[in-house]
């Protein structure tokens, strides 16, 4: 801001280079520029000239990383704070959703099927409802923890080879096979419904991009901080929430409505 305006040419060489290397621009916190200059004829410069981009790999690694800008009064470049566990992620509530998974269940029809037809006629929600609960009945005691269930199989198959390899009989490795790769397609579904991509279809797997799609939607809707009604930065949990709840509250609270009863009237 306040400088010469860099040439597309440029500008789109160095965006060519990010899409080349699969970089990823992380979010900060702190000024909004890295770096000013303030000249004696009293106009000034400021650019953001620092930007911290990561790999994928990086990114799965250190899926919470923090990047800081602090201030500094004593240099024309701001210093950049990196923190590897610096993201919190906020207590989530068990809310629930609907597995793409479940439906290469028979079992699943049946489960929704039994609801369904358990509750009176015409009261959709309580279907709904009892249809939800079921379901979860459903996930916790039959269906299983698709991640703890492969990790399972996978220390079971270590041992089975062991075995195969002194006794010969490969029968239980087989069949510890066949069920790894079910486990294995549900976990792909499983990742290809989090970041709602449903770009996999029947059989290709890439359970590392939808791993980092996830990973970057956590980064992109976590509320690093937000200006209260002074313009003031407030970064604490609570603090961060009394102001949205205020702010909303506000919004959608009617005080001297200018549509008085008369015109309400006209309304069906």
């Amino acid at each position: 801001m306040g400088g010469a305006l860099r040439g597309h040419t440029q500008i789109q060489n160095f965006r060519d280079v990010i899409n080349e290397c699969g970089f990823i621009d992380l979010r900060f916190e702190g000024p909004k520029f890295s770096w000013s200059k303030h000249f004696t004829d009293g106009h000034s410069i400021w650019e953001r000239s620092d930007r911290g981009l990561v790999n994928s790999e990086f990114l799965l690694k250190y899926p919470v990383l923090k990047v800081s800008h602090l201030r500094c009064v004593s240099s024309d470049r701001v210093p950049i704070f990196i923190n590897l566990s610096g993201l919190e992620a906020p207590p989530k509530k068990n809310v629930f959703r609907f597995e793409e998974m479940w439906m290469f269940d028979s079992h699943c029809g049946e489960i929704v099927e039994a609801a369904w037809i358990s509750v009176e006629e015409g009261n959709i929600l309580k279907k709904i409802e009892k249809c939800s609960k079921d379901l979860e009945w459903w996930e916790k005691t039959f269906f299983g923890n698709v991640r703890r269930d492969l990790e399972e199989k996978e220390i079971a198959t270590y041992k089975v080879e062991a075995y195969v390899m002194r006794r010969g009989d490969n029968s239980q490795l087989r069949e510890l096979k066949v069920e790894i790769h079910v486990l294995m397609d549900r976990e792909t579904r499983l990742w290809s419904q989090r970041p709602r991509v449903l770009w996999l279809q029947n059989g290709d797997s890439n359970s590392k991009f939808f791993h980092n799609k996830e990973t970057q939607r956590f980064r992109k809707n976590t509320i690093l901080g937000i200006n209260d009604r002074g313009g003031n930065w407030q970064v604490q949990p609570n603090l961060i929430g009394d102001i949205i709840v205020d702010f909303f509250g506000e919004l959608f609270t009617t005080c001297n409505s200018a549509m008085g009863e008369d015109s309400l009237s006209f309304i069906p």
